[in-house]
């Protein structure tokens, strides 16, 4: 809705149900939204961006340049001389059409509250509480002002600009705020002869790790590599002071972010598998729809030769594997036996023919040796019965078509990821390896589940060919989630001081968003899309947090 008050020129705007970006850190629910518009003012997606990115590279900065290039020949060779260092914009920002928000004088806005909330009446069919956007042109520099109103009671609402405080001086300045306050309650019921008495909350909001990425667009993510993630812990007390004990603390809540796929995360080596799967899938419905025999599998580079192939199957086939899945670290999660190792080599099958001619040739090589081995761990998954059935001769070879390739790839993938994701979660709660395993189970209906190893007793009549497989998105989008979560626990084990009831707290909280279910993230596509995955839980302020600021 828009309207113009008579003494102003400004067009206003009034939406309802809204909740703005700069407003959630006080208001967490919907509210009617005021502010100013000028007609003239159009404000793209792209010119957002670049107006909200505080970076060197500003114009303005040419103005101001009081040195230019002859001092760094005056002062002798730049490699000794002067050290040149670049520092990267800051990739905050509000949302695109929030740029277009203008405000509006302090004194207008309090007249345009007054004037709402003088019809009562008006005001209760408004449930929502009332906000409007202030220029800050006061002495307290206010910048948002607000109100609700209920048949007993009426609440105001001012949001002020404390400005950049030294850390010595922040108690100083949150008890300055409560003693203006308590200023005005005494003018206010100076002649009504009460006595204040308020009751205060202090919230505060700590950065533990990184820069908030709350608002930030995300493709800006994909484009600014050294921003992997960010931490920051809300803190609410009725006790003025910035360093707080655990007496002191009222609530915790900590907030996780990470950029999904950043180079610099501790997990970045399986994120290039993921991306590898999510390929797989797309290929696999490329080779349903066109039924083409010769699908390009890797591109230009990233390939083996098929010989190569041949003879990294036939060595990986000769010896017996260690059995254990015990974790170890990050960069050796645990043994691969036989399987893992295969989805290592076969991703780098140029295309569909070489891939399917080197699942015979393993097919081939595992029936011919000369006594069945345990090479691989006992799974529901397809492609494990296949070996095993090809181990113990049960089933008959044939050749696989190459949409059948995708899906034996495919499974393999998927079968590697979710023993890696098992033992880096399992290590720090045991009781995830119980729920991986039973999401996992899910993904298969009770007749495709694995059966017991069966003596055979009656000719071969299975074929490989026969044995249905399929590549299913779903279980991608599980491991997307297996991922965020372990790069989640990861930054926070190595960027917060949490005490191990903590980490456990943590730990907990990932299990509920991430590990125990199927619906956080319903498709990869979407965290390749918005790598920006973030997540928030309570912490108990007598064994969550270590405070060391």
């Amino acid at each position: 809705m828009e309207f113009k008050l008579p003494e102003s020129s400004i067009q206003l705007v009034c939406q309802a149900g809204v909740r703005p970006s700069y407003l959630k850190v006080f208001e967490e629910n919907e509210v009617y939204l005021i502010y100013g518009k000028r007609p003239s003012v159009t404000c793209s997606e792209e010119t957002a961006a670049a107006v909200m990115r505080l970076s060197l590279d500003d114009s303005s900065s040419e103005k101001c340049d009081l040195t230019g290039e002859p001092l760094k020949v005056d002062l002798g060779d730049a490699n000794d001389s002067i050290e040149i260092v670049t520092v990267n914009g800051v990739n905050v920002m509000w949302r695109p059409e929030e740029l277009k928000h203008f405000s509006l004088p302090t004194k207008q806005a309090k007249r345009l509250i007054n004037n709402i909330f003088k019809n009562s009446a008006n005001a209760l069919l408004n449930p929502l509480p009332i906000y409007v956007v202030c220029n800050g042109d006061n002495t307290s520099k206010t910048v948002l002002m607000g109100g609700s109103q209920t048949k007993s009671n009426y609440m105001a609402s001012l949001v002020e600009v404390l400005g950049t405080v030294k850390e010595r001086k922040i108690e100083e300045a949150i008890q300055s705020v409560i003693d203006e306050y308590y200023k005005c309650l005494k003018h206010h019921y100076k002649n009504k002869q009460k006595e204040v008495k308020v009751e205060y909350l202090v919230c505060t909001t700590q950065t533990l790790y990184g820069q908030n990425l709350s608002n930030t667009i995300n493709r800006e993510l994909l484009r600014h590599q050294e921003i992997d993630g960010n931490i920051y812990m809300n803190v609410s007390s009725s006790n003025p002071k910035f360093r707080l004990t655990d007496c002191d603390i009222s609530a915790l809540n900590m907030h996780i972010a990470v950029v999904t796929g950043n180079p610099l995360l501790k997990l970045n080596f399986l994120w290039s598998e993921l991306l590898k799967l999510q390929k797989l899938v797309e290929l696999s419905h490329w080779a349903l729809v066109q039924n083409e025999e010769y699908i390009e599998i890797c591109g230009d580079g990233e390939w083996m030769e098929s010989e190569d192939i041949f003879s990294k199957i036939t060595d990986t086939i000769s010896f017996k594997l260690v059995d254990t899945r015990e974790a170890v670290v990050v960069e050796n999660l645990r043994p691969l036996d036989l399987l893992d190792k295969l989805w290592q080599i076969l991703i780098y099958c140029r295309n569909t023919s070489v891939l399917v001619n080197s699942f015979n040739s393993l097919f081939e090589g595992l029936f011919n040796l000369p006594m069945p081995m345990k090479l691989i761990n006992d799974d529901c998954t397809k492609v494990c019965t296949i070996v095993k059935d090809v181990l113990q001769g049960r089933i008959a070879i044939t050749n696989i078509t190459p949409q059948k390739s995708i899906e034996l790839l495919f499974e393999l993938g998927t079968r590697k990821l979710k023993y890696d994701f098992e033992a880096i979660l399992g290590k720090f709660l045991p009781q995830n390896k119980e729920r991986i395993n039973e999401v996992w189970e899910s993904f298969y209906m009770e007749s495709d589940k694995c059966r017991g190893d069966i003596p055979r007793t009656t000719r071969m009549t299975k074929l490989i060919s026969n044995v249905e497989t399929a590549v299913k998105p779903e279980q991608l989008a599980y491991l997307g989630q297996l991922y965020v979560a372990s790069e989640m626990l990861f930054l926070a084990r190595d960027q917060v001081n949490l005490k191990d009831e903590g980490l456990r707290e943590l730990m907990l909280a990932l299990q509920n968003e991430y590990i125990s279910t199927r619906k956080t993230i319903d498709n990869f596509a979407n965290i390749t899309a918005r790598p920006l995955q973030s997540m928030a839980f309570n912490l108990k302020a007598n064994q969550g947090w270590a405070w060391d600021v």
